[in-house]
C-alpha cells in the first residue's frame, strides 16, 4: 500500500509538472490517490481535499456539466459523507444528478445511481420518506434499465425495503 502511495504521489507531482495544475490526467490522478489515501489511512480530510482539486480541475477543464464532473461529485461526496459532512454531500449528489439526467435522460442507470446516493445519504440522516422517494424511482429506473434480476435492481430492492420497513416501525411508535 504504502508504495503505491508513493507512486501516485510521483504521477500526481509528474503530472502537474509536465501538464500543469489545470489538465483532467492530473484530475485523474488525484482522485486515485485520494482513494488509496481513504483506503490505506482513512485520512479523509487529505482526500477531501484532493478530490476538491480534481473537481475544481475538471469543471474548469471539461465544463460544468460534464459527465466526468457528475462522477468526480459523486466520488468527494462519499468522502464527504465519511466525514459526516452531510449537507455538503448532499448538495454534491444533486449537483451529479442535474448533470447526468441531463446528459443521458431521466431514465439512465447513472442517474439511478445518482438517486441511491441520495436516497441513501436521506436515510443516514433521518429522512426515511424522502428516502423511500428516491429509492422508488430508482428501482424504477433499474428495473426498466437492467431488468429485475440485475444486482443493484436487487440492492436498491433491499434499500427500499429496509426503508419501508423503518418507516412503518416508526409510524407504529408513534400511534
Amino acid at each position: 500500500a504504502e508504495a503505491g502511495l508513493l507512486l501516485l504521489q510521483k504521477s500526481v507531482a509528474v503530472k502537474r509538472e509536465a501538464l500543469g495544475d489545470s489538465h483532467p490526467s492530473l484530475a485523474t490522478s488525484l482522485n486515485h490517490l485520494a482513494a488509496l489515501t481513504e483506503t490505506t489511512s482513512k485520512d479523509y480530510e487529505r482526500s477531501a481535499a484532493m478530490r476538491t482539486e480534481a473537481l475544481e480541475i475538471l469543471k474548469k477543464s471539461l465544463g460544468e456539466m460534464h459527465p466526468q464532473v457528475a462522477v468526480q461529485a459523486n466520488n468527494l461526496a462519499v468522502t464527504l459523507s465519511r466525514q459526516q459532512r452531510y449537507a455538503e454531500a448532499s448538495s454534491l449528489y444533486q449537483e451529479a444528478l442535474k448533470i447526468d439526467e441531463e446528459t443521458y435522460g431521466p431514465v439512465h442507470p447513472q442517474v439511478a445511481t445518482d438517486l441511491n446516493n441520495l436516497a441513501t445519504l436521506a436515510f443516514h440522516c433521518g429522512e426515511q420518506h424522502l428516502s423511500r422517494q428516491l429509492y422508488e424511482r430508482a428501482l424504477d429506473i433499474r428495473e426498466q434499465a437492467l431488468g429485475d434480476d440485475d444486482a443493484k435492481t436487487q440492492a436498491t430492492r433491499r434499500n427500499l425495503e429496509l426503508v419501508r420497513r423503518q418507516i412503518e416501525v416508526s409510524d407504529s411508535e408513534e400511534e
